[in-house]
């Protein structure tokens, strides 16, 4: 069971995984800490630098720096394609991945952001063994709001997700993101799902979840047909609590209650909740 496996310490490595000079425990404290300040500081020393020299950590620091300060989902496809694959290193790709999450638009029907998402995908690749579970979560959270359906490379993501060590560094934005991504895409793998509610339902992480990880969680085990009485059951407990209702806005109440009501799901005292916010 990956709740009895230790969570080991995930270097954050340069080209082909040569260490950067910092190493960060997996178990992350702020499960809602984003990715991009935490590794900016990586680009402060040379410590560890790869065979390059410095010359070659300053142009990861620049393409760091490119992608950090891109608006649009096109100018990053432009920076992908045009960048040298070395410079891609561990940082760099989750970078660019947070970005295409975040920049990602409806309907996007752009051949030179399919091509540079190839590039980064291959890039993911070669990477993938460094990857923790919070970036494997945010790669495939991406793809999916990207609408770019790739069968094959979100099961790599589902084989890193699975391994113990992976799992247990999951967060609650990492299990919001991961399930979502399955479900909007219609992947059904049962043994991740299982996996993903047996970290979801582990103190530490239950008690950090907010009413989106919480709603989207919900929703993503329903629209897989999903059912799993003991999840639900923590996650309404969850979002019953003070802090998590103050929160709850119209479409994580309205998600919450389609999920419950998709699995026939029974909690009275839940919809009592809901149906109080709702009518705030």
């Amino acid at each position: 069971r990956p709740t009895d496996m230790p969570c080991v310490s995930v270097t954050v490595g340069g080209p082909q995984g040569v260490p950067l000079g910092m190493h960060r425990h997996a178990t992350h404290p702020n499960p809602g800490a984003g990715t991009a300040p935490m590794l900016h500081s990586v680009y402060n020393t040379t410590a560890g630098a790869s065979p390059g020299g410095g010359r070659e950590v300053a142009e990861q620091r620049q393409l760091y720096n490119n992608l950090m300060g891109l608006t649009t989902y096109r100018e990053l496809a432009a920076v992908l394609l045009a960048s040298n694959p070395e410079d891609l290193n561990l940082i760099n790709v989750t970078t660019a991945w947070n970005r295409l999450g975040k920049l990602a638009v409806k309907h996007i029907a752009s051949s030179n952001l399919q091509q540079g998402v190839a590039v980064l995908k291959q890039r993911t690749l070669v990477l993938m063994a460094h990857l923790d579970g919070r970036n494997t979560a945010m790669v495939a959270h991406a793809m999916a709001r990207l609408r770019l359906k790739d069968v094959p490379f979100m099961n790599v993501l589902a084989e890193r997700i699975m391994l113990p060590e992976v799992i247990c560094t999951l967060n609650t934005q990492g299990i919001a993101n991961s399930s979502w991504a399955f479900a909007k895409f219609g992947i059904k793998n049962p043994k991740l799902m299982e996996l993903i509610a047996e970290r979801a339902m582990q103190d530490e992480v239950l008690s950090a979840m907010n009413p989106q990880a919480v709603s989207n969680t919900a929703w993503a085990f329903a629209t897989l047909g999903i059912a799993h009485p003991q999840l639900f059951d923590k996650l309404a407990e969850r979002a019953m609590q003070p802090e998590v209702v103050i929160a709850l806005n119209s479409q994580a109440i309205a998600n919450i209650s389609w999920a419950f009501a998709k699995m026939g799901v029974v909690h009275a005292r839940l919809m009592d909740t809901l149906a109080e916010c709702a009518l705030q």
